[in-house]
């Protein structure tokens, strides 16, 4: 075979790899699809004045069922938390919330609430999720339960809102789903929204597809977090801060329904807060922190006994 032969033999051999990239999630009405999530965050902050290190450990899957696909382009989809967990410890600040052990029934006993539940939303063939409905508006209802300690309700609601609520669920989904363009080609660059501290960071990742063989596609990627300038007001002062970082991912997906199959990601997010014009604290001081998240994912379609 002539060079010219094997070069276009070898062309047309990856191009409907290459397409299918293109193409994105193929999904059709009534199909179901899990995925779930492992994480463990650590951040670590270190001064002359002030030190501390908080860790946080979050588990949680998602099953979605396909009810709609109402154009060539979305999907609607039926969601429902399940095997919800959620460890924050930090002995530096006496603060030890852990839905893993019998002290803390409250959080498993809202988390059990939330695995209850059902919300919706649009999915687009492309990873986009939007029109998250149902999720914030039932967590806030549980404020509704009666419970002898007022304060530790409120402050175990506020942290599963923003642990699984919408800005959580979308940023789940962004950091797994949201991986591919329109184009052909074998790279998609995406900018994304993700929540950190209950604050938007927007992502700029770059994805790159490698062929592989049967039925299994790898996407590898980089995120660059946007600098991110802010000022806070505290007890008659201020606080400054300045925040970067970058994401990597490394995932394996199902070439031919898209659905991601595994996957893991690396974040590392640097935090610089400096104090103004409070009395209890000097003027220009400077506390830097860095946060390390390593995410593990991994996904399925769930097949249903006909």
């Amino acid at each position: 075979m002539s060079l010219y032969l094997k070069k276009h033999f070898f062309v047309l051999f990856l191009l409907p790899s290459l397409l299918s990239y293109g193409q994105g999630y193929n999904l059709e009405p009534g199909e179901i699809y899990r995925l779930s999530q492992s994480f463990t965050q650590n951040t670590y902050t270190e001064s002359p004045t002030m030190s501390g290190n908080v860790s946080l450990d979050i588990n949680s899957s998602i099953v979605m069922e396909i009810t709609e696909k109402p154009d060539s382009v979305h999907y609607k989809i039926e969601c429902q938390y399940e095997d919800l967990s959620l460890s924050l410890f930090s002995p530096d600040m006496n603060i030890v919330l852990s839905s893993e052990t019998s002290s803390f029934s409250l959080i498993t006993k809202y988390l059990n609430l939330l695995e209850e539940h059902k919300f919706e939303a649009t999915l687009s063939k492309y990873g986009e999720i939007s029109d998250i409905t149902g999720l914030d508006e039932y967590i806030i209802s549980l404020y509704k339960t009666s419970e002898q300690n007022f304060n530790e309700q409120d402050i175990i609601i506020k942290t599963v809102i923003e642990a699984f609520g919408e800005d959580a669920f979308n940023g789940f989904i962004n950091l797994t789903l949201n991986v591919y363009c329109e184009s052909t080609d074998n790279r998609c660059s995406k900018d994304v929204e993700y929540s950190f501290n209950a604050k938007p960071l927007f992502l700029h990742n770059s994805f790159y597809l490698q062929i592989t063989k049967g039925d299994q596609r790898r996407i590898q990627g980089l995120g660059m977090i946007d600098a991110n300038d802010e000022e806070i007001e505290f007890e008659g002062g201020t606080i400054s801060t300045s925040l970067n970082g970058k994401q990597t991912y490394d995932y394996l997906f199902n070439n031919q329904t898209g659905w991601l199959i595994e996957g893991n990601s690396k974040q590392k997010i640097y935090l610089l807060s400096v104090f103004h014009g409070n009395k209890d604290m000097p003027d220009g001081l400077k506390i830097p922190s860095f946060t390390e998240t390593e995410f593990q994912f991994k996904g399925e379609q769930i097949l249903l006994d006909k």
